[in-house]
C-alpha cells in the first residue's frame, strides 16, 4: 500500500481485528462486512473485519492506494496472509 501524502509505502504498523457487526435490514439481520464488501479497511469504520489502527488514517481518505511501483497488472493474483501475533 502506498501513502500519497508522504510519497512512500506504508510502514509496518498496527492492524486490529474488529469483527464487523450485524445490522437489521428488511430481510433480517445481515453481516455488515458482507453487505459492504469490506473485509479489510484502510480507515476505521463499522464494516471491516480487520481495520487499520494507525493514528493518522482519518485524514488520509483516498490517499492510501495500491502501490503501482510494484508493477502488478490488474487481475494479477496475490496472496494475503493474516496471522495473529503472539500476546
Amino acid at each position: 500500500m502506498f501513502d500519497n501524502r508522504i510519497g512512500k509505502t506504508l510502514p509496518p504498523g498496527p492492524w486490529v481485528y474488529t469483527g464487523s457487526t450485524f445490522v437489521r435490514t428488511p430481510k433480517g439481520d445481515r453481516f455488515l462486512a458482507e453487505l459492504d464488501g469490506v473485509l479489510i479497511g484502510m480507515m476505521r469504520g463499522p464494516s471491516p473485519l480487520i481495520d487499520n489502527a494507525r493514528a493518522d488514517v482519518a485524514g488520509g481518505f483516498g490517499a492510501i492506494l495500491f502501490n503501482e511501483k510494484l508493477g502488478l497488472a490488474s487481475g494479477t493474483p496475490v496472496t494475503l496472509t493474516i496471522r495473529a501475533l503472539p500476546r
